[in-house]
């Protein structure tokens, strides 16, 4: 008759360790994810920066196409990224990558946030997260781009989508849910016939 009772709490125990294990999982693993990201995001706008500022001042001007295909080439090495512009020291967008699909705009927009300002005329890179009109998180980096003799014109512009970051903790939410019911069912079945064993010594 104690059978029932004590294969309860059993179960109940394990359930209870189980959805410990499983939160420690996702309270560790969620924001390393997220620092990654970040980190890969910040070392691509990074590296990437000089190959748009150099393209720009080579061949914006006088050779769009070619521009519009590096600037291209270096958009599909990050999915994620959403869109690039490149800035002077006073705030004037000189190029944003919209315009491959909007057409070049009559005049070149302006930066008054004070904020952005600052991070374009500044000298480190920065990154800084914002949302988007959709309220979905983005990072908005800014490198500076230094030409041979130290000179600062120009800046380059990041803006980055968590989407891939978002994706990969989907999944991780998926497998840890997997891997839960498994040993759910697995650790209910040991439970269940350690307490129907301990039932049989029980009787004899």
């Amino acid at each position: 008759m104690k059978r029932m009772p004590l294969a309860a709490a059993g179960v109940g125990l394990y359930l209870g360790l189980l959805l410990l294990h499983n939160l420690l999982i996702v309270a560790f693993t969620g924001p390393a994810l997220k620092r990654q990201y970040s980190q890969d995001a910040f070392a691509f706008a990074r590296m990437s920066a000089r190959t748009v500022a150099e393209a720009y001042d080579s061949y914006y001007a006088s050779g769009y196409y070619k521009f519009r295909e590096m600037v291209g080439e270096v958009m599909r090495m990050n999915p994620d990224l959403l869109a690039l512009a490149l800035v002077d020291v006073e705030g004037r967008v000189l190029f944003d990558s919209r315009e491959f699909d909007e057409g070049k705009p009559d005049r070149p927009g302006v930066i008054d946030n004070p904020e952005m300002l600052a991070a374009v005329k500044g000298l480190d890179i920065t990154c800084r997260m914002t949302r988007g009109e959709d309220g979905s998180g983005r990072l908005d980096i800014v490198v500076p781009y230094l030409e041979e003799w130290g000179r600062h014109r120009v800046s380059v512009r990041y803006i980055v989508s968590y989407r891939s970051w978002a994706d990969q903790w989907r999944g991780l939410w998926a497998r840890i849910l997997l891997a839960g019911l498994v040993s759910l069912a697995l650790g209910t079945g040991i439970i269940l016939l350690a307490c129907s064993r301990l039932n049989g010594s029980a009787r004899r």
